[in-house]
């Protein structure tokens, strides 16, 4: 009959068994370079926490998306005076090229002249000038965007041609009498002296009005 041994017991001979059982090496041992480096077991990476785009992180969605987006054709079109289509076919945008990027190259080309103001629309929506042209659509999606051009250069006073000058200097002379002198004798012969008196007197008011 085997009698039961206590915790205590158990403990202090399973002690005894490990102590009895550590190799002593001496302050000189070497170990035999017969038996070649030691390797450790490869440990299997972790897991990395994927999220609902099974991407690793944004970093990597930014990574995997590319640095560009190409659209298989975006096209800008101005319903009104100055009127014009323009396609870009296809047109690649990096990650930063905004609406604003957009129409200053419109204005660069020549589509618009250079102190105009731009509105552009997609789909009846108004496109903020600090949007990102790659939000506009997927990989090779076909874009078209509505121009409304305004003309944004303020309006200047024109400037006197030399003709115009001597046009209101000589407005601005003074008729002598003998001038209205013969100016009568031309309507009288023309009218008769009571008519042409008439009209002269008429003529008189209308110039020193």
């Amino acid at each position: 009959m085997t009698s039961a041994i206590s915790e205590q017991q158990f403990a202090s001979g399973f002690l005894h068994l490990l102590h009895t059982n550590t190799p002593v090496f001496s302050a000189t041992h070497t170990t035999s370079q017969s038996r070649g480096p030691v390797t450790l077991t490869k440990m299997p990476a972790p897991k990395r926490k994927r999220t609902d785009a099974g991407l690793g992180s944004s970093a990597d969605a930014a990574a995997a998306a590319g640095s560009k987006r190409t659209f298989a054709k975006l096209t800008l079109k101005s319903i009104k005076a100055p009127k014009f289509t323009h396609t870009y076919a296809p047109l690649a945008v990096d990650a930063q090229y905004t609406v604003l990027d957009l129409k200053q190259r419109a204005i660069d080309e020549n589509l618009v002249s250079a102190g105009s103001e731009l509105r552009f629309l997609l789909k009846g929506k108004v496109l903020k000038d600090s949007g990102l042209v790659a939000d506009l659509g997927d990989e090779g999606a076909e874009l078209m965007i509505t121009v409304l051009v305004t003309a944004g250069a303020a309006a200047t006073s024109p400037v006197a041609t030399p003709a115009e000058e001597e046009k209101k200097e000589a407005i601005s002379l003074t008729v002598d009498e003998p001038v209205w002198a013969q100016i009568g004798q031309v309507l009288d012969n023309a009218y008769g002296s009571e008519k042409a008196a008439k009209v002269l007197e008429k003529l008189k008011a209308s110039y020193q009005a």
